[in-house]
């Protein structure tokens, strides 16, 4: 090989490493920015429902964040749910509405479950339903990174 081959061949190796390691500082950078920082706050939720009906969901929304873990269309008899929402800044909080059926379908009754986390509030108030059913609500972990229960019976 030629001293000029040689001086070629080592020119295109060195752009290659660099090229190489430039775009995984970039690929590094953007991972960085996706994860959530100190000061961005998450909710996840838990929704058990302990009654013999179907909960179907109606609609809902996340304040101050985005859906990770959406809410199901629905959430049998007897089991649970865990959704998770990520906030952008200091706060987050979602609503969730559901309608369950007894067995033969006929309505039973409405759910309306609302989570809070933000530095000066975080609670479940809003939380809503119908009788005959109850709701019992609790924030098992507070701000920035809370942990909500909601048993549906």
């Amino acid at each position: 090989m030629s001293i000029t081959t040689r001086a070629t061949a080592t020119v295109l190796a060195s752009t290659v490493l660099a090229g190489g390691a430039a775009t995984a500082a970039l690929l590094g950078a953007g991972a960085a920015q996706a994860m959530p920082t100190e000061h961005d706050a998450t909710a996840v939720i838990t929704v058990n429902n302990n009654t013999d009906s179907t909960m179907f969901y109606d609609g809902g929304f996340a304040r101050d964040g985005q859906w990770v873990d959406a809410p199901l269309t629905q959430i049998n008899a007897h089991s649970s749910e865990r959704i998770t929402v990520d906030g952008w800044n200091d706060g987050v909080g979602a609503t969730m509405s559901y309608h369950l059926s007894g067995n033969s379908m006929a309505p039973r009754g409405d759910v309306t479950l609302v989570a809070s986390d933000y530095a000066n509030n975080t609670d479940t108030a809003g939380t809503s339903w119908q009788q005959p059913l109850d709701v019992h609500s609790f924030v098992q972990t507070g701000h920035p990174h809370a942990s909500f229960v909601f048993d549906i019976n």
